[in-house]
């Protein structure tokens, strides 16, 4: 499912159990929002059935800032969004931007 809706330049890749990296180049916040997004109106009726729900953290790296540093950014986004009700978006700015 994740990598029909993605670009040939983007990167799925599982990094845990039930969670998995996007690595999107050449993409800024706003443009990482239209990827992830759940249709309006919550999932696609073809996988309700199977009780996926999307639940994505995002954030930006500059190329500079520790991985570590950025890739704790994007987990806390992430557990905001499960926290805030789940199939939803939140992003966190890089501390550059």
């Amino acid at each position: 499912m994740m990598i029909s809706n993605t670009r040939d330049q983007d990167l799925v890749a599982r990094y845990g159990g039930e969670e998995f990296c996007l690595v999107l180049p050449d993409t800024d916040l706003i443009g990482g929002h239209h990827l992830p997004r759940p249709p309006p109106g919550g999932r696609p009726r073809r996988h309700h059935d199977l009780g996926v729900t999307l639940s994505a953290g995002l954030t930006s790296w500059d190329g500079i800032e520790d991985p570590l540093s950025f890739i704790e950014r994007a987990d806390r986004a992430l557990y905001r969004a499960k926290a805030s009700g789940r199939d939803r978006v939140v992003s966190i700015a890089a501390y550059s931007e």
